[in-house]
């Protein structure tokens, strides 16, 4: 049901945020780490990610979206006896497609996800 509710106004905003960024690439590198309570099997989750997006124009009305990336991930386990888990990798690739239907007014978006990510 939420998706119902969530399709129209990802239409309605498409072209307000579509108009928000420029063609090229954008990056970033983000770290995060994840502390729990003694007790569990894990003590801690502890994860890098270095997300990659290429935008490109294809005419007047059309956009054309990419994004993937790189992640590396550690598990720290609460207990000696347990190995230390760890995984690294590009994550799923999706592309967005964007087309200005009726200019401010209605945007039909195709999106899709190609599985490239480590399992």
């Amino acid at each position: 049901m939420r998706y119902v509710t969530l399709a129209p106004a990802a239409l309605l905003f498409a072209t307000a945020l579509h108009g928000q960024s420029p063609t090229g690439w954008r990056s970033a590198v983000l770290m995060e780490r994840y502390d729990f309570d003694a007790g569990l099997t894990y003590e801690a989750v502890t994860q890098a990610t270095l997300p990659l997006t290429a935008t490109a124009d294809l005419g007047d009305r059309t956009r054309l979206v990419v994004s993937g990336g790189f992640t590396w991930a550690r598990l720290t386990p609460g207990d000696a006896e347990i190995p230390e888990a760890e995984i690294r990798g590009p994550v799923d690739t999706e592309a967005r497609l964007l087309v200005t239907l009726i200019p401010e007014r209605l945007t039909l978006l195709v999106s899709g996800v190609v599985p490239t990510g480590t399992e």
